[in-house]
């Protein structure tokens, strides 16, 4: 069985894909302990810090469905998508009513096979305005990009 870390390259890939910075373990006030954390900023014009665009925040569990959803719906409201990332054989073996929980609550999930990714339920967009408007935040975020 593969373990949480082994899943991070792939799902790293795949925000980076998405022209996401992501930050792993993050203690970002608002993101304590999300497995992983991906976000962008608009293009910098002059010196301000540029508009944050997107947060996207993944947990990721082995086999702890109803664990996941819990730490996966803290996140909602505080980022732009929450998202969890099981092994795509979990995913694969999930029944209906288990995979309407991460749409009713409006999680995303993503099945993890080696270095690919399955979008197995979209996550729905949430908290656009108060992530992209949070300055505090942004400021924070930029600080831990790579430079």
């Amino acid at each position: 069985m593969v373990t949480e870390l082994e899943m991070r390259p792939a799902i790293t890939a795949w925000l980076e894909d998405r022209g996401m910075i992501v930050l792993h373990e993050t203690q970002i006030k608002e993101f304590v302990n999300a497995d992983l954390l991906g976000f962008r900023f608009a293009k910098r014009v002059g010196r301000p810090i540029p508009r944050l665009l997107e947060v996207i925040v993944i947990e990721s569990k082995i086999k702890d469905i109803s664990g996941v959803i819990t730490q996966a719906m803290w996140h909602v409201g505080r980022c732009t998508e929450s998202i969890c990332a099981m092994p795509e054989q979990r995913c694969g073996r999930m029944q209906p009513n288990t995979l309407r929980r991460f749409a009713d609550n409006r999680i995303g999930l993503i099945g993890v096979d080696g270095r690919k990714i399955r979008i197995v339920v979209p996550a729905r967009r949430h908290g656009m305005a108060t992530i992209t408007n949070n300055r505090d935040l942004a400021r924070r975020l930029w600080r831990c990009r790579k430079r």
